[in-house]
C-alpha cells in the first residue's frame, strides 16, 4: 500500500513537472503567452515617419501596414472630442484627406482646421488648405480656376471619414463650395448630427 502511494505521487510529480516545462509561444514583442491575448487582437509595429507639412502631420508613430490593426492610440474613442494636434488619431485622418486633395489641387497642402471632431467612428473636418509654409493655394492651377474667375469659389474644405476596418476612409469631401456643402452629410450618410 506505502509503495503504492509513494508511486502514485511521483507519477503526479512527474506530471507536474512535464506540464511545468511546457511554454506556450509568446507574440513577439508582447511578453505574455498568446492564451493570454483576446481573440481577434492583431499587433502592430511602430515606424517614425517625419513630415514637413505642418503642425498637423508632424512626425508620431505610424502602424506599420501589415494588414494588422492600428496601435490602440490611433483607434477613434466613441465619445464626441477633437483630437489633440500631434495625436496619432488627428494624424491618421489627416493622412488619409491629404493624398486626394493635394492630387486634385496638383500641389502639396497643409490643412487650417477650424472645425475637427470625431464621435462614433466618425471624423468631420472643415477649414482651409494651404501650402506647406503658410501661403494660400494657387487655385489658377487646378479645375477650379472657373469657378474662381466668376466668382464661385470659396476656399475653404469640408470632409467626412468614417473608421472602419482599422483604419480612416474618406465618406465625403468638398472644396470651394460656396454654400455649406455638408449640411446633408449627416442625413445621408447616417453619420452622428453632434460632429458637424
Amino acid at each position: 500500500m506505502k509503495r503504492t502511494l509513494a508511486f502514485g505521487a511521483l507519477v503526479m510529480l512527474a506530471a507536474v513537472g512535464l506540464v511545468g516545462c511546457i511554454r506556450l509561444p509568446s507574440i513577439p514583442g508582447q511578453g505574455h503567452p498568446a492564451a493570454t491575448v483576446p481573440a481577434g487582437t492583431q499587433t502592430t509595429t511602430p515606424v517614425s515617419t517625419t513630415s514637413t507639412l505642418g503642425p498637423d502631420a508632424v512626425a508620431t508613430a505610424t502602424p506599420a501596414t501589415t494588414g494588422q490593426q492600428p496601435s490602440a492610440n490611433a483607434v477613434p474613442s466613441a465619445a464626441l472630442h477633437t483630437p489633440k494636434i500631434g495625436s496619432a488619431e488627428r494624424k491618421a485622418i489627416l493622412d488619409t484627406l491629404r493624398p486626394p486633395v493635394q492630387s486634385t489641387l496638383h500641389q502639396p497642402v497643409v490643412f487650417k482646421c477650424d472645425v475637427f471632431k470625431v464621435e462614433l467612428g466618425w471624423a468631420f473636418v472643415r477649414g482651409t488648405p494651404v501650402r506647406p509654409d503658410g501661403g494660400k493655394i494657387d487655385y489658377r492651377k487646378t479645375k477650379y480656376k472657373a469657378a474662381l474667375d466668376e466668382g464661385f469659389f470659396d476656399d475653404g474644405f469640408a470632409a467626412l471619414l468614417r473608421f472602419k476596418s482599422g483604419s480612416w476612409h474618406i465618406t465625403k469631401w468638398e472644396i470651394g463650395a460656396t454654400d455649406v456643402a455638408w449640411e446633408p452629410w449627416a442625413d445621408d450618410y447616417g453619420a452622428p448630427r453632434a460632429i458637424f
